[in-house]
């Protein structure tokens, strides 16, 4: 479901951290962050 607009944020996003782990530490620091804003 939420699959194709993490993608979207992910690459829209500035990287903090490395790829690997920090991709699943920034996708779920950023869902909460989008459904917050909306």
């Amino acid at each position: 479901m939420f699959d194709k607009e993490a993608l979207r944020v992910v690459k829209l996003m500035p990287r903090f951290v490395p790829d690997g782990e920090g991709k699943v530490v920034a996708s779920s620091v950023e869902i909460p962050v989008m459904f917050r804003l909306k």
